[in-house]
């Protein structure tokens, strides 16, 4: 079966001041996005056949209004616990891609094989360790 996965999302702080970490190490940012009715905004950087936004709750009573609620999305955003979504669930399943569960979010991205022995982590200001 094929599987490509091409949108992550990690959930920051209003504005998204971790992106300048992005940045600092050379990726580009694409332009952000308000997304009116839903409640949130974010920053968006894209890779060849992925794009990491980082995404922020802009209105809380838009986020959770019954347009919103029918897309889950205010359950993710408002959880102090790590924990994945039915849908993620059924994707792991599949042995697709590897999770570890532990007590804090962590992403990490392989690029290239990882033929250059190197990293980055961006931690503790996101939960992101990039390989390449």
């Amino acid at each position: 079966m094929p599987f490509e996965l091409d949108h992550l999302l990690i959930c920051t702080d209003e504005g998204a001041p971790a992106a300048e970490l992005l940045v600092q190490v050379g990726l580009t940012e694409g332009s952000g996005n308000v997304h009116p009715g839903q409640g949130t905004a974010n920053r968006r950087f894209f890779f060849h056949n992925l794009m990491l936004e980082l995404l922020w709750v802009q209105d809380a009573a838009e986020a959770q209004s019954e347009v919103t609620r029918p897309t889950h999305l205010w359950e993710p955003l408002e959880r102090a616990q790590p924990s994945m979504s039915e849908e993620l669930e059924a994707i792991i399943n599949t042995r697709l891609i590897d999770i570890q569960t532990g007590a804090t979010y962590l992403i990490e991205l392989s690029f290239d094989g990882e033929s250059q022995a190197q990293q980055q982590d961006f931690r503790p200001d996101l939960p992101l360790v990039f390989h390449w």
